[in-house]
C-alpha cells in the first residue's frame, strides 16, 4: 500500500555542513515507476546537545519523569534502566499516540539479554504531558561499566526529517538495479556511489539504516519480524541504530547534509557528534508495537553484525 506523501525539505545536493540534517533527495521516483510497496519514515537525526527542557523531544538525557512513580529497574542486573528517547506528539504526530497522551519514551536495560536476542531489554510509557505532576530533579546514574557504556547514548536532541521509503526486497531487485543504473546515473554520480557498488544499486534508495520511526526494517542478518501474543503481526515502531550516518556501503546515500564528504562523496563519520551508540557490534534494536491490543504491548529485536 503506498505511503502518503509527506513534504519535507529533504536535499538534492551534498553540502558538507548544510544545516539541519537532511538525506539526499533522489530525482527519480523508483518506488512510482515499479509500483513498490512504500511508508512513512521520520530519521530523528540525533546531535550531541543538552536539551534542558524535560518534556522535550531527545535522545538520553533527562526525560520528564513524574516523582509519584518509580524508576524502572532490571531485576536481573539489579540496574536502573537508561533514558534512550523521548519523543512528543507535536514532533513527531506519526507515532501512534494513544487518546490522551502526548509523549513516548523508551528505555533499556543496557545488559545483555537472552529474552532480547542477547541485547537490550526495552519499556516504553505513553503519557500525557499535562497531567505528569512534579519531575524528578535527578535521575539514576548509569553504572560506569566497560562492557555496556556503548549502550548508553549521549544526549542529543533531533532534527525530524519525513522521508518515505520503499520495500526492501521486492522480487524484482535485479530489474530495479538495471533500470536504475539506466535511469537514474545523476542520482548515482551526485552520490558519489563507486562503479563497483552499482551492481546493488537499489539497495542505496530502498529503506534508511538511521534511528527513525516507522519505515521498513534495515535488517542488519535475516528479517525477524515480530508477532503478538495475541496472534497478530506486529508493526515497526521505530528503530536504535548504532550509525546515523549510514555505513562504508549505505553512507553513500544516508550521510545527512551536515556530514563532510571528501571529493569522492565518502563521508567522514568524525565529522558530527551523535549519540555514540555502539549496540553489540554496530548493531540496530527494532522496537515493534502491536495495534490491535488496547495495551499497546512491544518486542524488541537486536541484530548485530
Amino acid at each position: 500500500m503506498p505511503a502518503q506523501h509527506i513534504s519535507d525539505p529533504s536535499t538534492t545536493s551534498l553540502d558538507s555542513g548544510a544545516w539541519p540534517p537532511r538525506t539526499y533527495q533522489p530525482r527519480v521516483d523508483i518506488a512510482a515507476q515499479f509500483s513498490l510497496d512504500t511508508r512513512n519514515a521520520v530519521l530523528l537525526h540525533p546531535r550531541c546537545a543538552h536539551v534542558a527542557d524535560p518534556i522535550a523531544s531527545k535522545v538520553g538525557g533527562k526525560p520528564a519523569w513524574p516523582t509519584a512513580e518509580e524508576w524502572p529497574t532490571c531485576k536481573e542486573h539489579n540496574r536502573a534502566l537508561i533514558p534512550v528517547i523521548q519523543l512528543t506528539q507535536n514532533d513527531v504526530p506519526e507515532l501512534p499516540f494513544p487518546v490522551m497522551s502526548d509523549l513516548f519514551q523508551l528505555l533499556w536495560c543496557p545488559e545483555d539479554h537472552d529474552e532480547a536476542g542477547y541485547g537490550p531489554l526495552i519499556t516504553t510509557r505513553w503519557r500525557n504531558s499535562s497531567s505528569l505532576g512534579p519531575l524528578l530533579k535527578n535521575i539514576p546514574c548509569p553504572k560506569e561499566d566497560y562492557m555496556t557504556s556503548s549502550h548508553v547514548p549521549k544526549e542529543c536532541a533531533v532534527y525530524p526529517e519525513r522521508i518515505i521509503e520503499s520495500n526492501p526486497m521486492p522480487d524484482n531487485t535485479e530489474q530495479i538495479t538495471m533500470w536504475i543504473n539506466e535511469h537514474a546515473k545523476e542520482d548515482l554520480d551526485a552520490l558519489g556511489i563507486p562503479q563497483d557498488y552499482r551492481e546493488d544499486a537499489y539497495c542505496f534508495f530502498a529503506e534508511a539504516p538511521s534511528t527513525k520511526v516507522g519505515g521498513f526494517p534495515s535488517w542488519v542478518q535475516d528479517p525477524a519480524e515480530a508477532s503478538c501474543r495475541c496472534g497478530e503481526d506486529m508493526q515497526l515502531l521505530l528503530t536504535v541504530s548504532s550509525d546515523d550516518v549510514g555505513d562504508g556501503f549505505s553512507g553513500y546515500r544516508w550521510a545527512p547534509s551536515d556530514v563532510r564528504r571528501d571529493e569522492t562523496g565518502f563521508r567522514d563519520c568524525t565529522s558530527i557528534q551523535g549519540t555514540e551508540l555502539c549496540i553489540g557490534d554496530c548493531g540496530r534494536v527494532y522496537v515493534f508495537i502491536c495495534a490491535h491490543c488496547e495495551s499497546r504491548p512491544v518486542e524488541s529485536v537486536f541484530q548485530c553484525s
